[in-house]
Formats: structure tokens, C-alpha cells, sequence
């Protein structure tokens, strides 16, 4: 049995992805324009490149949006707009059909997806011996509603994910082994994409440096290969970034992330009451920044919109399946914090614990402090998109977590892997619920076909 399944294990993985696939890119095609959040600020720019084959800056008016007062051209995170492009340009060879358009943008968002949940598996496969654990996790994250949301509408943040779980399959692998070419390609390629996708995820690059650093310290007979690979690494992602850091650096006026001419774009052009001095924040009304901690609207609107929040988190799910992954993780998290400590008594994980785990929590919380400073000073948006640059430190914490709990020694086997399957089926149940029953059904009034038709008929 057991050599069967590492005989087969390649096909099952390969049919699991392709059953992710077919599901997300159905959530993709139910919705009309402008279901997910910020899709129909994002994709007027993208179509400008694809008419016009050139970036826009934030500057054009043909894509400034008429309440916010900009454009997301102000920034240069421009990596899932290119391949949307790409998937545009693709479909309009066969049809000029404005919802396949449509479709074709959000296509890459799908295959990000996708992309991710095979990186969470090669992460599992890279850290544990337990292959209950590895599937679970891999499950976990495959079935999380807003997950599946993510990859279903044109957005950014389901490439920062993916990029920061390249980064951390990268750490993971040079932790086991080395820092070798193949783990360094890894690394530039998961800065770079996690570099042109998303500010929040930034984290995962700085701590990348951190986590070489460590390295660096501690293999002093691999010093040399180290500081060789880490050349490269910068090499690469210097060549595959720097036209868009140094353009948007140009067309800003030295504002090289763009924020700043943001904001001076939105108090000259949006709606008086959405201007940036005219927002009612924590930062405005002179409370401290982690007083939206003690908020408990902004917290369970967070954890709501991290698990299962349609449309503008207007449209939300039970409350037994907020319970059911609340639980789940919390379950994990603890067991992890007790895998920490067990590991810290052993050589070998010790090593890896140092390594991998603290530049990993610590990228996790500048997520979340990021999230945290964005709601406190400039738009008070308790979104869980927000913190999902951080669900490659969940990864690691659950799938150590869980481990842990299937393996507990007076537990026989055949147990273990029957709690794994009873939960993976809950969760498999409580996403399929919310597709069917929540997602399906809903309807958001700012979502319409017929504002796609409107855009493009208007577009110049």
C-alpha cells in the first residue's frame, strides 16, 4: 500500500491540482465585473496596456477612477496586470466578447491559485515526514473559501501569496540542503513576482535577506557559495524589477512607490468626502495605532474576510463556517507553539527553527503590521485580504501543528488518519457550502456586465 502510494503520489497531486483548477475558475466565470474588491479600479489599467500596448501612468485620466481620485498605475506592481494582458490579447485572437475579456483577466488569478496550493504541497513534502499532514494543510488552504475567491476576480494579492511561498519553499529547501543555483533561482524568482505584486507582502523580501544572513553564520565551510549565490540573487531580481522600480521613479517625480503621488492624486480628484484629508481614521481622531486591536468590530470583520467574505465583504457565510476554520487553525497553531518547543531540544530542528521560523514570523507580522498601520492613518478596511501575504507562515505553522497531533504516540495510526479524513471532509462540506449556497446565489448591486460594456464602449 505504501509503495503504491509513493509510486502514484505525482498523480494524485496532479489531480487534486487539476480539481483546484476547475473549481476556481468556475467561481471565476459566475461573477460579473466588479464582484471582488478593487477589480474595477485594476482592470481599467490593464486594458489601457492592452489597447494601447503601453504602461499607463497614474497620471492618465482614462483610467482614473471617478470617486477614489487614481489609479493602481501609480504603482509599479505591474506583474499580474502583464499576464492578464497576455490572456486578453490571447482570447481577442478568437472573439471580442467583452465578458471573455473579462474572463481572460482574470485567468491568471486562477492559475496563481492554483500555483499556490502546489507550492504549499512541495513545502509540506520539503518539512514533514507525515504525508496525513502534508495533504491536510494542503487542503486546508486549498478549501478556504476566500481562497478560492482570491483566485476567481482580477487582483494582486493571490500573486503575493504566491510569490511569498516561493520565497519560503526556497528558505526551506537551502535550510535542508544549501543554497544552491536551483534554491537561488527559486528565491529571485519569489522576491521578484512577490516585488511586482503586492507593498504588504514586502516582509518576505526583507526578511530574505535576514534568513541569508542566518545562513551565512551558521555554515561557515558554505560561506563562500553563499555570498556567490546571494550576488546572483540580487543580480536577477534587480534585472527582472528594475525597469518598473526605475520608470515609476521617472514618471513620479522621484515618488519611486508611488504612494505619495497617490494620495496627492486622490485630494485633487476624488469625491469630497473620500479625499485623504476628509477620511475619518484611529490616526485622525489621535487614537494610538494598536488601539484597532482592542476594536472588536475590526478584528472578527478581519477574521470574517479571511475565511469567507464576497463581493466588498458584503456578502458572508454562516456563522458554523467561520467556527469550523476559526477552529481548525487555532487547533494548529497551538499544537505548533508545542512543536517549537519540543524542537528546540532537538540539534537538527533547532538549526531549522532558527533558520526558516524566526525570519518567517517575523515577515508574517509585518504583514500584519502593515495591514494594521493601513487601517489606522489612511483607510480604516478591516479586509483578511489584507493579511494573506502571511499564509505561507500559516502553512508552516499548521502543517507543524498538525503533524504533531496525527502522530501522538498513544494514538494508534489508523486513528490519526481517520481524524485527518474527518476533518478534511468538514472542510471539503463547509467550502462546497458556501459556494453553493452563498457565493452562487449572492448578488452585489455594483457588479454589472453592463458597466464592462459602458467602460470599453467610453474607452477612447
Amino acid at each position: 500500500m505504501k509503495q503504491s502510494y509513493s509510486k502514484n503520489k505525482k498523480i494524485y497531486l496532479i489531480c487534486f491540482l487539476a480539481a483546484a483548477f476547475i473549481y476556481y475558475f468556475i467561481w471565476s466565470i459566475l461573477k460579473p465585473y466588479n464582484y471582488g474588491p478593487d477589480e474595477y479600479v485594476r482592470f481599467p489599467a490593464y486594458y489601457y496596456l492592452y489597447i494601447n500596448n503601453c504602461l499607463p501612468t497614474g497620471w492618465t485620466e482614462e483610467i482614473r477612477n471617478e470617486f477614489w481620485g487614481f489609479s493602481y498605475a501609480f504603482y509599479y506592481t505591474w506583474l499580474p496586470g502583464i499576464f492578464s494582458v497576455i490572456c486578453m490579447k490571447i482570447v481577442s485572437l478568437f472573439s471580442s466578447s467583452s465578458s471573455l475579456l473579462l474572463y481572460a483577466a482574470r485567468f491568471p488569478s486562477v492559475v496563481a491559485g492554483v500555483f499556490s496550493i502546489f507550492l504549499t504541497f512541495r513545502i509540506n513534502d520539503s518539512i514533514l515526514k507525515d504525508e496525513k499532514a502534508k495533504w491536510f494543510v494542503t487542503f486546508f488552504v486549498a478549501s478556504i473559501p476566500q481562497f478560492a475567491f482570491l483566485s476567481s476576480y482580477v487582483n494582486n494579492d493571490i500573486f503575493a501569496v504566491a510569490g511569498s511561498l516561493m520565497i519560503v519553499l526556497s528558505w526551506v529547501k537551502s535550510a535542508k540542503d544549501k543554497l544552491n543555483l536551483s534554491n537561488s533561482l527559486l528565491l529571485a524568482l519569489g522576491i521578484t513576482v512577490t516585488a511586482l505584486s503586492y507593498y504588504n507582502s514586502y516582509g518576505w523580501i526583507l526578511f530574505s535577506a535576514l534568513f541569508i544572513i542566518i545562513l551565512y553564520a551558521y555554515r561557515k565551510n558554505e560561506r563562500k557559495n553563499i555570498l556567490k549565490f546571494t550576488i546572483l540573487i540580487a543580480a536577477i531580481v534587480i534585472l527582472l524589477t528594475g525597469f518598473f522600480v526605475v520608470r515609476n521613479a521617472i514618471v513620479n517625480s522621484g515618488d519611486v512607490f508611488g504612494l505619495k503621488s497617490l494620495a496627492e492624486s486622490s485630494e485633487m480628484y476624488a469625491a469630497d468626502h473620500l479625499k485623504p484629508s476628509a477620511r475619518d481614521t484611529f490616526k485622525s481622531r489621535g487614537l494610538p495605532l494598536f488601539s484597532l486591536l482592542s476594536d472588536k468590530d475590526y478584528v472578527f470583520s478581519t477574521e470574517r474576510s479571511f475565511f469567507a467574505a464576497f463581493a466588498y465583504t458584503d456578502v458572508l457565510a454562516p456563522y458554523f463556517v467561520y467556527m469550523i476554520y476559526r477552529y481548525v487553525t487555532i487547533l494548529g497553531i497551538v499544537s505548533f507553539a508545542a512543536a517549537l518547543i519540543i524542537g528546540l531540544f532537538k540539534k537538527e530542528e533547532r538549526n531549522f527553527l532558527i533558520t526558516t521560523i524566526i525570519p518567517m514570523i517575523l515577515s508574517a507580522a509585518s504583514v500584519i503590521f502593515l495591514s494594521l498601520y493601513y487601517s489606522w492613518g489612511t483607510d480604516y478596511e478591516p479586509q483578511g485580504r489584507y493579511l494573506y501575504p502571511a499564509l505561507p507562515a500559516l502553512v508552516i505553522a499548521l502543517s507543524l501543528g498538525y503533524e504533531l497531533i496525527f502522530n501522538i504516540k498513544k494514538i494508534p495510526k489508523a486513528i490519526g488518519i481517520s481524524i485527518s479524513l474527518i476533518l478534511s471532509f468538514i472542510l471539503l462540506a463547509a467550502s462546497l457550502y458556501c459556494f453553493v449556497f452563498v457565493y452562487v446565489p449572492s448578488d452585489f448591486e455594483l457588479a454589472d456586465m453592463s458597466n464592462l460594456e459602458a467602460f470599453i464602449n467610453s474607452f477612447p
